[in-house]
């Protein structure tokens, strides 16, 4: 791993790179050259180097009639000679584009958001920065089990990270559901104010961890959280009536599923009533409308409902009382309930006030 002096001297020279454009993919071409041309070719088909698509070793060795593991020497001794040529101003150009990158990203960065943020959605981009990752991964790449698979520019980042992911496990355990990223970052930040780490920081450090996530709502949680990641369809409504905080009809339910990106595919609004129909979690208040059990209401017909308003009164109420309970926890109409109300087997009137038979 290079010193801070040597990182720094290459981040400086790198600004005006970036402004200008960089390709790993021609660059890259230009570092093939050293090679001789079977080794060129195997590394091409083998990471899919221009109109190449990424082979297997034991495809690529039935191509070039070798063995898996003699195209494994073959790319081992490949990057091998690339790695020496750090003083070659094309790999010298690659590697400081790479350091900028990580450092832009508070010293540490995913490996898959780097490479997106390289390939920009050219696979021979993303297949030449791949190759060449394999080339600087000795001294920047990082695999801990607290840590997604990342680059940095300093093992000193790594123990910033875990004093993140610390506090921020136990600010989520202690609130028991997900907060918001302003909130969250801003709770961290207070924890951790003696080391001075800004909110950039953070969010970056954040970024990197396994164990804590965002969810397609902008809220922070444990990863293995039914709100953070919803699986099944049960687990993507309970998400979104959580982040509505109301009750909703089920074909809403669906379009929000869509709009938030919690499905591979379109949700259909069909699949989704007979989720809420079947599971207790979910409670039908209205017509296709359904609320959260955990937010107090309860299964039944408005008759049910009725009986438990009067019962738990303890009294005789007035319609009018009754009316502001039963809209509390249903979306029905005033003559649905006083249609209810006039069931003398079960409700009786006396002087305005209704109490159980």
């Amino acid at each position: 791993m290079l010193d801070n002096k040597e990182i720094g001297t290459k981040l400086k020279k790198t600004k005006n790179r970036q402004k200008e454009g960089f390709s790993f993919f021609l660059t890259l071409e230009s570092l093939l050259k050293q090679l001789p041309e079977r080794s060129q070719a195997i590394i091409k088909n083998r990471f899919g180097i221009g109109e190449n698509k990424p082979q297997t070793l034991e495809k690529t060795g039935k191509i070039f009639g070798i063995t898996r593991e003699r195209v494994r020497q073959i790319i081992t001794d490949s990057i091998k000679k690339i790695s020496q040529k750090k003083d070659h101003p094309d790999f010298a150009k690659a590697q400081s584009v790479l350091f900028f990158t990580i450092s832009k990203n508070s010293g540490i960065i995913k490996k898959v958001d780097i490479s997106n943020k390289f390939s920009q959605g050219k696979e021979k981009e993303a297949n030449a920065f791949n190759f060449f990752s394999f080339c600087c991964a000795d001294s920047l790449f990082l695999e801990d089990e607290d840590i997604e698979k990342s680059w940095i520019l300093d093992k000193s980042i790594v123990e910033k990270v875990k004093q993140v992911k610390t506090i921020a496990e136990a600010i989520l355990i202690e609130k028991k559901r997900p907060i918001k990223e302003e909130i969250f970052i801003n709770g961290i930040q207070q924890k951790t104010s003696e080391n001075g780490l800004t909110q950039k920081e953070i969010l970056d450090f954040l970024q990197v961890l396994k164990g804590v996530k965002s969810n397609k709502f902008g809220k922070w949680g444990i990863a293995d959280w039914k709100e953070i990641n919803p699986r099944g369809t049960r687990e993507k409504i309970y998400a979104v009536l959580q982040e509505e905080e109301k009750p909703l009809h089920f074909s809403q339910i669906a379009k929000l599923i869509d709009r938030f990106h919690l499905g591979k595919k379109k949700a259909h609004p069909q699949t989704i009533h007979n989720e809420l129909i079947k599971n207790d979690q979910f409670v039908l208040i209205g017509r296709g409308i359904y609320a959260l059990k955990e937010w107090g209401y309860s299964k039944g017909t408005v008759e049910d409902v009725l009986k438990g308003i009067i019962k738990n009164s303890k009294i005789p109420l007035r319609k009018e009382d009754i009316l502001n309970e039963i809209f509390k926890i249903r979306q029905v109409k005033k003559a649905t309930v006083l249609i209810n109300l006039n069931n003398t087997n079960v409700f009786v009137k006396e002087n305005n006030y209704y109490r159980l038979k």
